[in-house]
């Protein structure tokens, strides 16, 4: 999908393009002459050649805008009708750079739980690998019983000289199917986002907060 930086930037072109009175097809060559992310210029490019075979510039864009926010095509079409959609696609610009801020902040706030969790894993890797075998040498030496918790250190740490090809092998290919995996899931990883303890609650806000603005923006453009 695009960016939301990008987006918000698109909406900002398009509410100045719209409010200079240009043609549809003249507002399809600026934006594809002057974007710098290719997947919108390759976008704009298939919705000058709808265009130029007969579509209008919502059918168009409904037919190549894939990956942009669903509000793009539906203030469009509502501007089109109104003759103004200038105004529209400010609001949906203003939008779309709250919602980049809150992801943003979102984001943001999930970097220390990670490094809680990277930090946490390296040493389990620190202690199976290297001090467990240790410790367990020197009860051996006084002859005394190696406790529990350090068997299971002991044990975790064969694993990983045992299978560490298939442990490094099964993690690059999580990290390379991740993104795949996103956008595949989204809907059950909002889901299971918006249940999490501590970030649930702020994943729900955020949420509410776009629903809120997005009725907002129908509502001021007409729209039953």
């Amino acid at each position: 999908s695009i960016p939301l930086a990008a987006q918000a930037e698109l909406a900002e072109q398009l509410a100045v393009l719209f409010q200079a009175r240009l043609s549809a097809m003249q507002i399809v060559q600026v934006i594809e002459k002057g974007s710098t992310l290719l997947t919108l210029r390759r976008m704009f490019q298939r919705i000058g050649h709808l265009m130029a075979d007969g579509a209008t510039f919502p059918e168009a864009f409904a037919n190549a805008g894939a990956g942009l926010n669903p509000l793009f095509l539906s203030l469009i079409r509502i501007g089109q009708e109104t003759g103004d959609p200038s105004v529209l696609m400010q609001s949906l610009a203003t939008t779309l750079r709250r919602q980049q801020k809150i992801t943003s902040q979102i984001s943001s706030a999930m970097i220390y739980p990670i490094i809680l969790v990277l930090g946490g894993l390296s040493i389990l890797a620190l202690m199976s690998l290297y001090l467990a075998p240790r410790l367990a040498t020197i009860f051996s030496s006084v002859e005394k019983d190696v406790p529990a918790a350090l068997s299971l250190f002991i044990a975790i740490g064969d694993l990983l000289r045992t299978w560490w090809i298939v442990v490094v092998a099964s993690v690059l290919a999580l990290l390379a199917a991740a993104p795949m995996l996103i956008r595949r899931y989204r809907k059950s990883l909002s889901a299971l986002t918006h249940r999490l303890p501590i970030f649930g609650p702020v994943a729900r806000n955020a949420s509410l907060a776009r629903l809120a603005r997005s009725v907002q923006i129908m509502l001021a453009s007409g729209m039953p």
